[in-house]
């Protein structure tokens, strides 16, 4: 089996890209099962996710370390957008966020190599439903989401400013009982792409601004306080509700939250991204 890095084609994939679009469609049948070796020294263990930028699996790295191996066809209009997320954030090192381990393309599939994380928040959330909770607790979430906030907040100090683009539970990891963000390959510049149209991105989560095409360097606390309100419990919010600030406060308080969330959540969840907190850790430190 063809290996090789990425290193080169990660700056210059177009033609990669024209290349596999034009081969059988059968090729899109994912080629690897449980116990394959798609890179020398990796071995498969079981999917463990398959989302919109791509299928990731648990493996074994050398030594038998646990990794995460996310598999994202390059003929796909998804790999662009993974790809160009990844050159921006290829050297960006932070405690909250997820650490890239490798990047290769193996037969037509780029292949991520990152650290393999215990759990998400949206697992958690539905163990909890599944137990016949609502929601999380508040004191469970608290050092999570101030976890998620130092990791967004500091995507706003680098000298290219980035957005992550899309937080969600799902992308909220947790490792050594830390909250890492996720899908990394999700990035860009502040402002940037036009994310309604980001094949992968979730549409629920989306700050206004970002699903007109203008990404804000607020529009990533936008999603941080709609994942904070899914995972405290609360139902999903009906678009006339999020546009009224009078019924969102009614919403979030029939959903039994306290004065301080709802205060904050309404704050974060303002239409005009200037009118929203200062950082998503003020927000976080609004909530508690």
């Amino acid at each position: 089996m063809a290996r090789r890095s990425i290193t080169n084609s990660i700056n210059t994939p177009s033609n990669q890209m024209e290349d596999h679009e034009h081969q059988n469609p059968h090729a899109l049948t994912f080629p690897f099962t449980a116990g394959s070796e798609p890179i020398q020294g990796f071995f498969l263990n079981k999917p463990i996710g398959d989302g919109g930028f791509g299928t990731v699996w648990s493996a074994k790295g050398p030594g038998g370390i646990p990794v995460a191996m996310k598999f994202i066809w390059l003929g796909s209009p998804k790999s662009s957008i993974e790809l160009n997320g990844l050159k921006h954030c290829r050297n960006i090192r932070h405690p909250h966020l997820l650490s890239l381990l490798g990047i290769w393309v193996v037969d037509g599939w780029m292949v991520i190599v990152s650290e393999l994380a215990e759990t998400d928040l949206n697992s958690l959330w539905q163990k909890a439903k599944a137990n016949g909770l609502t929601g999380l607790d508040p004191a469970s979430l608290q050092p999570w989401f101030r976890d998620a906030a130092e990791g967004l907040d500091y995507l706003q100090t680098l000298d290219l400013v980035m957005t992550h683009g899309d937080v969600k539970p799902g992308n909220l990891l947790i490792l050594g009982g830390r909250c890492k963000l996720g899908d990394l390959g999700s990035f860009r510049p502040t402002p940037g792409m036009d994310l309604f149209r980001t094949p992968g991105v979730t549409r629920y989560f989306m700050a206004p601004e970002a699903e007109n095409g203008a990404n804000h360097p607020n529009s990533d606390q936008y999603s941080l306080a709609l994942s904070y309100s899914i995972l405290r419990g609360v139902p999903p919010l009906e678009l006339e509700i999020k546009n009224d600030p009078v019924r969102l406060g009614s919403h979030f308080s029939e959903a039994g939250l306290s004065k301080p969330e709802i205060r904050a959540l309404c704050k974060a969840l303002r239409q005009n991204p200037n009118e929203r907190h200062g950082s998503c850790l003020a927000m976080v430190h609004s909530f508690f």
